[in-house]
């Protein structure tokens, strides 16, 4: 498998043919974990400072991607760790281009008026990538080529859709801080649950992810 990142401008987006207007209301942008990214559905965890309210972004990206945004983290300076799931966006982008064999991959950064998209796949699809888009004309740099052994399925991905909810929401309100922000119990009554099945939702999972962590060194 290779990978490399690429930068391009947020103007040369526009040569895709893809409208997205809600790259302009973002400040800065990073992609901390890809969760899930087929032609379905797209969920990612992102750490971004947006231009105008959160709000605003979250109505945006509802009423033209059909994507959600949970907030799992709020820092003083106004930059947010989000949960994001929806539209497949990566794929359709990919799709733009004639794409659909490569992956988009950590790191993601959109920072003054620049983004930074890593990419992985063979050598022959990397290729032929590259060759599309140079066939519509977009201007871009290289600014890292290199061999992985990354394999671009998720570890949530192995997660029943209760799993992944219950991992995410404790996550969210704190169970796993230290100390803990929240009980169990308060977190069942969040999720609408009983905390006996939540806590069942939660050990499975953690094991899950354990082995697939584990398996994977």
């Amino acid at each position: 498998m290779r990978k490399f990142v690429l930068e391009i401008t947020e103007k040369e987006i526009d040569k895709l043919g893809v409208e997205m207007p809600f790259i302009q209301n973002i400040e800065s942008l990073e992609l901390l974990h890809s969760l899930r990214q087929d032609q379905v559905e797209f969920a990612a965890i992102w750490k971004v400072k947006f231009k105008e309210s959160i709000i605003e972004a979250k109505n945006m990206l509802a009423n033209e991607f059909s994507m959600e945004i949970q907030v799992l983290e709020q820092e003083k300076d106004g930059t947010y760790t989000v949960f994001i799931r929806g539209k497949p966006l990566p794929s359709l982008l990919l799709k733009a281009i004639g794409v659909t064999e490569i992956y988009v991959f950590p790191p993601i950064k959109i920072l003054d008026g620049k983004i930074k998209m890593a990419f992985v796949g063979s050598e022959q699809q990397l290729a032929d990538f590259l060759k599309r888009i140079n066939e519509k004309g977009i201007r871009y740099k290289i600014v890292l080529a290199t061999h992985t052994d990354f394999v671009p399925n998720s570890p949530l991905n192995q997660l029943t859709e209760k799993q992944r909810e219950a991992i995410i929401a404790a996550y969210k309100f704190g169970y796993y801080d230290t100390p803990r922000k929240i009980s169990s119990e308060e977190l069942a009554k969040k999720l609408d649950m009983a905390s006996s099945t939540l806590v069942e939702h939660l050990r499975k999972g953690e094991k899950r992810l354990l082995t697939e962590l584990l398996n994977g060194k």
